[in-house]
């Protein structure tokens, strides 16, 4: 089932579901921008019978039922407004939280760096953030499960650790050292 939605219609459900409409009316509109930016990126690039999904790999589109009218308001105010480098529509990607620090393009999994999407500390406007730190519990079995998905089995799991983090401080890779050997793996 694929829903056509026009462009402009899309922005007003996804900007609120993204940001709360208590939001300053500025961010507001920096984001329909950031948005409608990533979504015409998105729809150029399409190589199947849709153009985005509607989870948290592309933004989250709920329908009419998510619009507010101050996120209406930013999107009627901004219309039409996108953001270019070089003629082209940016990588306007965002996340709800940055742990602190953005990461850069090439950290991202973007290929090489690039200069409008520079990694940078964002200490004070995520400090109070609920979504700030999170942990993931796995098991050692499930260390040893992914390893062998990944091609290697390292038998029962002793250890894992970060042996290499990027500018932003996030891991890029990971050893999983086993009773059998171990693995190197990193997000790519």
């Amino acid at each position: 089932l694929v829903n056509e939605v026009a462009v402009e219609s899309y922005i007003l459900s996804v900007l609120p579901a993204e940001m709360p409409s208590g939001f300053p009316q500025d961010a507001l509109r920096a984001q329909a921008v950031a948005a409608r930016t990533f979504t015409l990126k998105r729809m150029v690039a399409a190589t199947q019978d849709y153009d985005l999904t509607d989870g948290d790999g592309a933004q989250t589109y709920v329908g009419v039922s998510a619009e507010r009218p101050a996120a209406t308001e930013a999107v009627l105010a901004t219309a039409n407004q996108v953001l270019l480098h070089s003629g082209q529509y940016c990588d306007a990607v965002y996340c709800a939280d940055c742990g602190g620090h953005t990461a850069p393009a090439d950290e991202m999994g973007f290929g090489a760096p690039s200069p409008y999407l520079p990694g940078v500390p964002d200490e004070p406007f995520c400090a109070a953030s609920p979504h700030r730190s999170w942990i993931v519990p796995l098991d050692t079995a499930r260390w040893a499960d992914l390893a062998r998905k990944l091609g290697k089995d390292v038998g029962s799991v002793k250890t894992i650790r970060v042996t290499k983090r990027g500018s932003s401080g996030r891991a890029q890779s990971v050893r999983i050292e086993g009773s059998k050997g171990s693995l190197d793996t990193n997000g790519a």
